[in-house]
């Protein structure tokens, strides 16, 4: 506690909890009555550093020195501890360290700061650093599939980067949350819809590099059906401040319920499947519940419920039977309502059958899969709200199969069976014949069930949970099994039957294709590839209208060794997938191998500028047109400035020298073609802010000079009245001039 009397301060110190928060308790006298106040302080403790750093030259080679800046802050105190990782098992603990690398590579630099409250923090960057050699890089590129992937998929990503002078050696591959990979191909899953970016940089053998970034777009599939929401409750017409048990009754075809919304009229709600709620005042509400499927759709039901004051009614009676009294794990069994109420009618039925399964119906069918002894509770409201229930128990024994008679044995006498005794159900199929090749159906087919008698047909897909059938089923995409079968009024279970049923509705494409339609390569020896989503069969190809082999080892990458002369060239594929599926499909590309034609108006090599602008004027000109003209600003290895124009033939680039300090630089400009050929022009400049001065300027301020002397020489001489021969002779040249 702190005391002041009003006169003098007490001043003393305050433990502060874990949390940073500390309770002032103060007393003032006022009168003959005390008054207690309470102030709740928050303290906030010390706050994490910041990690950043920068680093020069962006595109460093091997044996340069990059100087690493730390740019790191902290906003309640001081940074006190740096620990530099460099990625090539070389560490500093400076604040500003240099660093050389001696290989080629793609390297990740990790800089840990610590504050002097001992926090730490950690950051990462990428350095390339390239091995300089005048070689053609490398092309950066990958491919993923799914290529519209929903939440929950694992998408594989493979590289399809190629290098026409070598090979690709090394690859960074890097997520979204900033984690890596180095494998030529590599997975990722998604959880949530997004648009996420994917980088991947490679480097060759010849240590040039190049990066290619996609994005991811994750999204839930449009093929997903919404839940059916619905829901009971019980007792039918609730009281004040009595418990009420909703029950979840929502169903899902295509999937499975993972989330549930209740929201009950009355500003509360809950999470549950299956909750209890209780009313503290009479009145009419509305109940909500909203449902969420596994593919992130959502639907929801609404039922009014009205709660009364509690009067006198009679509570019904609860009562039920069940057939057969025998059973086993195979039988299915017939709960029968007996519930009587003498007052009023039954409205709501809730029971439990003991092994974790519950019904709303009145007279539910249930089977149980495992032996033993079974409690069955039934809860029966009627329409003023009142309860009552009935518990039962049932023996559930193992199913065991029946022993077929002996051959010495007489054969049972067989019973006169017609359709109307015989239980079976019918499959259909609509088409009643496959459409497409090797037993595949390349359309959903529609299937309906039907029972010889009365009776409730059971199914299920694969290993899924059983349904009720109640309508016209659509097979799934993929081969499954349907598996079916029906029990009568009277509990008479039919055998398990099952039809493997094979869907594939969908093309086959192409993940990736080299060269990619409308492209431009300069190779005159390229290797056609072709990678598609599933196994194929290629039915007819052509390039340039004549007949090409492609060769496979899994059916679903192909390639193919070719010689093309410059210019257009066109492949046509025809493929088929194994359910029947064919598709066509063209790609035109284009192969130049010849450089731009390219004509700069450069300065002369280590010109000397001042504060002039230099303007640098490029003409290019190229069969397929001009992808890129680049313009760099080079000092000691390092580039200060880069300019691109995009898909121009006539540019011109400026040289600003008063944006530079003095020193040399150079100028370094590069042209490519649509198919990546390359020209290069480089020059130096030398950038001098001193003035020069000319020589008739030099010439003028030594005459001046002179002059000015050879007066200040003659009044000297005046003021002494002594003159020489000499000066008298040039004091009169200068009197007579």
């Amino acid at each position: 506690h702190l005391y002041n009397t009003g006169y003098e301060d007490y001043p003393k110190d305050i433990t502060v909890d874990s949390h940073g928060d500390i309770i002032v308790t103060g007393y003032s006298a006022i009168g003959d009555h005390d008054y207690v106040t309470i102030k709740y302080m928050e303290l906030f403790g010390n706050k994490t550093p910041k990690a950043r750093f920068t680093y020069t030259p962006i595109t460093p080679q091997v044996f340069d020195t990059i100087q690493f800046t730390d740019q790191s802050m902290d906003p309640d105190g001081n940074i006190t501890t740096w620990f530099w990782d460099f990625g090539d098992n070389n560490i500093s603990t400076q604040q500003n360290p240099s660093h050389r690398y001696e290989k080629s590579g793609i390297y990740i630099v990790s800089l840990t700061v610590t504050d002097n409250k001992g926090k730490p923090d950690n950051t990462q960057r990428i350095v390339v650093v390239e091995s300089g050699e005048n070689t053609e890089h490398p092309i950066a590129n990958f491919d993923y599939h799914p290529v519209n992937p929903k939440p929950g998929d694992t998408v594989e990503f493979s590289d399809t980067s190629t290098d026409f002078d070598g090979m690709i050696t090394q690859r960074l591959w890097v997520f979204h949350d900033n984690s890596t990979a180095t494998a030529e191909n590599v997975t990722f899953t998604y959880t949530q819809n997004g648009t996420y970016p994917v980088t991947l940089i490679v480097m060759d053998n010849d240590g040039a590099s190049d990066v290619k970034q996609k994005n991811v777009v994750v999204y839930v599939d449009d093929e997903n059906q919404p839940p059916q929401a619905n829901f009971a409750y019980t007792p039918a017409s609730p009281t004040v401040n009595e418990t009420i048990q909703f029950i979840d009754e929502s169903m899902d075809e295509d999937g499975y319920i993972v989330q549930w919304l209740w929201d009950f009229g009355d500003n509360t709600t809950s999470s549950a499947s299956h909750p209890t709620h209780s009313y503290n005042t009479a009145g009419t509400y509305t109940v909500t519940l909203t449902v969420v499927d596994n593919g992130n759709k959502t639907n929801f039901a609404q039922q009014t419920i009205t709660v009364k004051t509690a009067y006198g009614n009679q509570p019904p009676t609860a009562d039920f039977t069940y057939s057969p009294k025998h059973l086993d794990t195979e039988t299915m069994v017939q709960f029968k309502d007996l519930s009587t109420d003498s007052d009023g009618i039954i409205l709501r039925w809730l029971w439990d059958f003991g092994d974790g399964e519950t019904s709303g119906e009145q007279n539910p069918v249930h089977r149980y899969t495992s032996a033993g002894m079974y409690t069955v509770t039934l809860n029966v409201t009627d329409n003023n709200g009142d309860s009552n229930f009935k518990i039962k128990q049932i023996q559930v024994e193992t199913y065991i199969p029946p022993t077929p008679p002996s051959p010495s044995s007489p054969p049972p006498t067989p019973q006169q069976q017609t359709e109307e005794n015989v239980l079976k159900t019918t499959l259909n199929i609509t088409p009643q014949n496959v459409n497409g090749e090797n037993g595949w159906y390349t359309v959903k087919p529609t299937i309906n069930l039907t029972a010889s008698k009365p009776a409730t047909i059971y199914y299920h897909w694969d290993e899924k949970p059983k349904k009720i059938y109640v309508h016209n089923l659509t097979a799934p995409e993929g081969v499954h099994t349907l598996f079916y079968y029906s029990i009568d009024m009277v509990g008479n279970r039919e055998e398990e039957q099952w039809k493997t049923i094979k869907v594939d509705t969908t093309k086959p494409y192409l993940k990736s294709v080299y060269p990619e339609n409308n492209s431009f390569i300069n190779n005159t020896k390229p290797v056609l590839k072709l990678n598609f989503n599933e196994k194929i069969q290629i039915m007819h190809s052509t390039l340039d209208e004549k007949e090409i082999v492609f060769k496979t080892q899994d059916n679903t990458t192909f390639t193919v060794n070719t010689f093309l002369s410059e210019g257009k060239h066109k492949l046509n594929i025809e493929v088929k997938d194994e359910a029947g599926n064919n598709v066509f499909y063209t790609t035109e590309f284009t192969v130049d191998t010849v450089k731009p034609t390219v004509k700069v108006d450069l300065p002369n090599a280590d010109e000397v500028v001042s504060e002039k602008t230099v303007y640098i004027k490029v003409n290019a000109t190229d069969n397929y047109g001009i992808n890129q003209i680049e313009f760099n600003v080079i000092q000691d290895n390092t580039v200060l400035n880069t300019s691109k124009v995009s898909a121009k033939n006539l540019c011109t680039f400026v040289f600003n020298a008063s944006s530079y300090q003095d020193g040399e630089y150079n100028l370094l400009i590069r042209v490519f073609d649509k198919a990546g050929n390359k020209v290069t022009y480089s020059t130096n400049l030398v950038v001098s802010k001193e003035k020069m001065i000319s020589l008739p300027w030099l010439l003028l301020f030594g005459v001046i000079g002179l002059i000015a002397f050879l007066v200040a020489y003659v009044i000297v001489v005046k003021k002494t009245r002594g003159k020489t021969v000499f000066q008298s002779l040039l004091y009169r040249m200068l009197r007579n001039h």
